[in-house]
């Protein structure tokens, strides 16, 4: 499954996951990224296999219903 960003606990993942890559790097497109930060994240995808769906501790989709582990 594909889909964009769509909750605040993914987005953050992400986030911190550029902010590492600027800080060993000194990516200037990373730094780019962040300095735009509101526009860029809605160019980001989000690949889930379908097998995962669900099993994550925090939901992938925004109105995804909380789901009970067996």
């Amino acid at each position: 499954m594909w889909q964009r960003i769509e909750t605040a606990h993914w987005e953050g993942v992400i986030r911190d996951l550029v902010t590492e890559h600027v800080r060993e790097t000194q990516s200037r497109f990373a730094e780019r990224l962040l300095i735009d930060w509101d526009r860029e994240m809605k160019r980001f995808w989000q690949a889930i296999p379908k097998a995962m769906l669900g099993r994550h501790a925090h939901p992938v989709r925004a109105a995804e219903p909380h789901q009970r582990r067996a």
